[in-house]
């Protein structure tokens, strides 16, 4: 849970520099940004939506099980979720190899802007699920991924920041579905 309000700024860009911000998070408790980031690499925060959403837990399980190969060269990894710890020690006894910035207010999400999906337009069709989200599906329900609590906004888009030492932005992205967060293997172009 952030520790302080913060006022909504523009959308995060390349060569700009995140705010030093005050967080609290699932293994240091109270900190900042700075506490977070590698002193020797990069650091990628990728922000999810909350730790009961299934296509979440997924994703944060990929990122235990490559955990070294995402960090390898001195890089670092840091997840924020719409989660209280409470919550995500309710749900699950897993210990994370990164750390988990908790934001149940959404302050954090509302400052650099990281929006929700819009809702259809009215009397707008649904789009059909892809054959690789049909597959996706399918992976989520064969490990036993089931949907935990709703926390935060259900229709929240992710967003990935990828910042060095002095939280200067090297990769600032605003995904435009839930799909689009970076896969293990990406994470190499992303600290290039």
């Amino acid at each position: 849970m952030l520790t302080k309000e913060l006022i909504a700024m523009p959308k995060a860009e390349k060569g700009q520099k995140l705010e030093n911000f005050a967080v609290t998070t699932l293994k240091k408790g109270k900190t900042t940004l700075s506490e977070l980031v590698s002193k020797e690499g990069k650091t990628a925060i990728v922000f999810l939506r909350y730790y009961g959403c299934p296509l979440c837990q997924y994703d944060m399980l990929l990122y235990k099980d490559a955990y070294e190969k995402i960090t390898a060269g001195g890089n670092e990894l840091v997840v924020a979720l719409q989660s209280t710890g409470e919550s995500i020690a309710a749900q699950t006894d897993l210990v994370y190899p990164f750390d988990v910035i908790l934001d149940p207010e959404m302050i954090l999400y509302k400052t650099l802007d990281i929006r929700p999906m819009e809702p259809p337009k009215e009397g707008a069709a649904m789009p059909a699920p892809t054959p690789e989200m049909l597959a996706l599906f399918r992976k989520i329900d064969e490990l036993g991924i089931k949907h935990g609590p709703n926390e935060g906004i259900e229709e929240q888009l992710p967003a990935y920041f990828v910042v060095d030492k002095e939280l200067n932005i090297s990769v600032a992205a605003y995904c435009g579905t839930p799909f689009d967060v970076p896969a293990p293997e990406d994470f190499p172009a992303l600290f290039a």
